[in-house]
């Protein structure tokens, strides 16, 4: 009688897509160069987003295989990389404030659900719906009041913003650093190393957003944004394997 293995075609499949998604990152890596050197506007707004949706699609193929186990690890990844494949599109047009602010919130939406998998504290203890509710609200009001404030255009109020944006975003890296103190494993090496090169990739995006670029700032971006993200769903994958 012929043994059937069903398991194992279904496991291809999932193997299949995981490398089809490294290769659209890799791809749209290279394209993305090669746009910001031949300054094809319509290229870059195409490439840029397939990096983190290349990511996005070789991290799910690579967890999902992994369920149940990894069923925390899954979810936060997959928001925290649509927050960053969010703020991508948003951030094609800098100068639209409300894009600014909304694909800010995207990445710091990235950054808190990397820092959540990264403290043990915050990842074994699920927060109950209620809490879930009362953080959106918190959320949406926050978002809303900041929206009504750009527009008002008021451009102190505007640097005020971007400074709480790096403040937190420092902090969160601040707590990465001390839980990978106390937990020197490899994949919260990886977390703590992706916050750090998101925001300096911030940064060079702030200066070029208050009218003082630095010299070949989109490169610099484009050589460190990729690493930042590889670095985060390299981190997920590795705690999943628990490493």
């Amino acid at each position: 009688m012929k043994i059937q293995k069903p398991c194992y075609n279904f496991i291809m499949i999932f193997y299949i897509f995981l490398a089809v998604g490294l290769a659209v990152t890799i791809a749209a890596y290279i394209l993305q160069l090669v746009a910001l050197k031949s300054q094809d506007k319509k290229k870059e707004a195409i490439t840029k987003p397939l990096i983190v949706a290349g990511l996005i699609l070789a991290s799910v193929m690579f967890l999902v295989q992994r369920l149940p186990d990894s069923r925390n690890i899954l979810i936060w990844t997959t928001i925290g990389l649509l927050g960053s494949f969010a703020g991508d599109i948003l951030l094609l047009k800098p100068e639209n404030k409300v894009r600014l602010i909304t694909g800010a919130l995207g990445f710091i939406t990235s950054n808190v659900s990397f820092l959540i998998l990264l403290s043990p504290s915050l990842k074994l203890y699920p927060m109950p719906f209620w809490g879930v509710l009362i953080f959106i609200a918190f959320y949406a009001l926050i978002f809303a009041l900041i929206i009504l404030v750009i527009l008002g255009k008021q451009p102190f109020i505007v640097i005020l913003g971007m400074a709480c944006y790096f403040t937190f975003a420092c902090f969160l890296n601040y707590e990465g650093a001390l839980t990978f103190i106390g937990n020197p494993s490899l994949h919260a090496a990886c977390f703590t190393l992706g916050i750090a090169t998101l925001i300096a990739s911030d940064i060079v995006l702030a200066k070029e957003f208050t009218g003082h670029p630095l010299a070949n700032n989109q490169f610099i971006v484009m050589i460190i944004y990729p690493i930042s993200q590889l670095l985060l769903a390299t981190g997920s994958v590795l705690m999943s394997m628990n490493i």
